[in-house]
Order: C-alpha cells, then sequence, then structure tokens
C-alpha cells in the first residue's frame, strides 16, 4: 500500500464510520470481526469501538483529519494525525493523535493509538478513548 493509497483508506474510514451511521457492511468493509483498539490506556474491543464511534457521532459537530506523516506497508499503517473538531457544545479543540493500524485482508484488525491535546479542553481529548 502507497502512502497516498494510506491516506484515501483512513479518509474513508473516517468518513464512513464517524460522519456517517454505517451499516454492518460499512462496519465490516473497515473492521475485522476480531478487531481490537488500545486507545489511550483503553481497550475495545470491536462492540466496544462501535459504541465509541456512536458517541463521536452524537459529539462531534464537525472535524477535520490532517495527516502530518504516514508510513504504510501491506500490512500495517503507521500515521500521525491531526484532529480539529467542535463538539455539541461549541467547545473547539485540536488533537494530535499518533496511531498504528494493523492491517489483514483489507481491514482493520488492530488499532494502537495515543493522543495530546494541541488546543483546547482535556475533556475533548478523552473523546479518543470513551464509549460513554
Amino acid at each position: 500500500m502507497t502512502e497516498e493509497e494510506a491516506r484515501t483508506f483512513l479518509l474513508g474510514l473516517y468518513d464512513r464510520l464517524i460522519r456517517h451511521t454505517p451499516d454492518l457492511e460499512t462496519l465490516s468493509r473497515y473492521l475485522t470481526d476480531d478487531f481490537i483498539a488500545y486507545s489511550d490506556g483503553v481497550t475495545m474491543n470491536r462492540e466496544e469501538f462501535e459504541a465509541h464511534l456512536d458517541l463521536l457521532r452524537q459529539k462531534l459537530r464537525t472535524f477535520e483529519v490532517k495527516f502530518k506523516k504516514i508510513i504504510a506497508s501491506q500490512d500495517c499503517i503507521a500515521a500521525i494525525l491531526i484532529v480539529d473538531f467542535f463538539t455539541d457544545t461549541e467547545s473547539h479543540s485540536i488533537i494530535q493523535v499518533n496511531a498504528f493500524y494493523s492491517l489483514r485482508d483489507g481491514k482493520v484488525a488492530g488499532l494502537d493509538e495515543m493522543s495530546q491535546l494541541v488546543s483546547g479542553s482535556e475533556a475533548d481529548r478523552g473523546l479518543v478513548a470513551r464509549s460513554s
């Protein structure tokens, strides 16, 4: 996978899983059944991650993802991304996320990420690993 293919894949993942309410087919297009996420010290299986996505769809009014760096191969993507967003309470935050996506059969099997608040509310940074 090239850097541009990885960028396109990740932008599609964020768009289809957060901006839109995905159906089972869409979720299965991006995530393996045994998907595991490690986000800021919190472990989530696929079901818990889907709850996390639901929370993001409820809380985020707008968001934009920009990539500082992407390194990709056939079975992984490492990315440093900046997420600039407004919440449903009009709070504005910018977060840097350092993420490692493990891929299997063209889907994300694992996600390991750490976030850092660049600006905004510490409570907003916590959205990275919350499902409620």
